[in-house]
């Protein structure tokens, strides 16, 4: 699977451990999301979290409080594909998932 791969890759680039797992799940449950839709919208594509070193509290979309996501805002990305079962490791603070256009 392409977004574990990718955790634990980023994960030893930045000397972290693994076994951070609030992190690590995070990670993988907004990569999983992220590679599972498509857009034809330039400023998503654009923003492709792959290539963002930042916290995820930085990435395109989303927004925290006090360090938990509670949103993912992608209004009028016309997303395309499916909500994968991992978007659930995220319901210890999520409240919002807007995809409309």
């Amino acid at each position: 699977e392409e977004a574990l791969i990718w955790v634990v890759d980023q994960r030893l680039a930045e000397g972290a451990a693994l076994y951070d797992t609030k992190r690590t799940i995070v990670q993988y449950s907004l990569l999983t999301f992220y590679l599972s839709v498509s857009s034809e919208d330039v400023n998503f594509v654009e923003k492709n979290w792959m290539k963002n070193t930042n916290e995820e509290c930085d990435w395109h979309g989303v927004t925290c409080i006090e360090g938990v996501i509670t949103r993912l805002n992608f209004t009028d990305n016309n997303l395309k594909g499916i909500i994968p079962p991992a978007i659930s490791l995220l319901s210890n603070g999520l409240s919002e998932l807007d995809l409309s256009r």
